[in-house]
């Protein structure tokens, strides 16, 4: 399981209880997931180095939002792994990849501008507030 990072979702009372799951659970039991959606100003959150810190890995991948001008955006953002999969098992071949602190992870990819962070969130409070007053 990832915990993907997102805006408002790491912060405050969420931000609480997903540092109390990295501190309750071990780092083989899930990876945090830092996202192409995140502005590239401002600092790193500070739940990652926490993560990082407790022996936690962070896989960065991109999550485009559900509006059209997002359709060309899946993939701008991930991490690679050297080596082959076990295709018998590649599921669980990969978990262990990611779990072996020995296996590098090279990422690749660019956070969000400031500029169309502000845009995509001012538009997912618009669609949010849609959906709510037509329901």
């Amino acid at each position: 399981a990832v915990v993907p990072w997102g805006f408002g979702k790491w912060f405050g009372s969420r931000a609480k209880i997903l540092r109390q799951l990295l501190d309750d659970f071990g780092p083989d039991s899930f990876f945090l997931g830092d996202n192409a959606n995140r502005p590239a100003i401002g600092p790193r959150p500070r739940l990652f180095a926490h993560a990082e810190a407790h022996g936690f890995r962070v896989l960065p991948g991109s999550d485009p939002l559900p509006f059209p001008a997002e359709c060309r955006r899946a993939g701008r953002a991930g991490f690679a792994l050297s080596g082959d999969l076990d295709l018998n098992r590649p599921a669980q071949d990969l978990k262990q990849k990611l779990i072996d602190r020995n296996n590098s992870i090279r990422t690749f990819g660019e956070l969000e501008t400031p500029v169309r962070f502000l845009a995509n969130q001012l538009n997912m409070q618009r669609a949010k507030h849609s959906t709510t007053t037509t329901s």
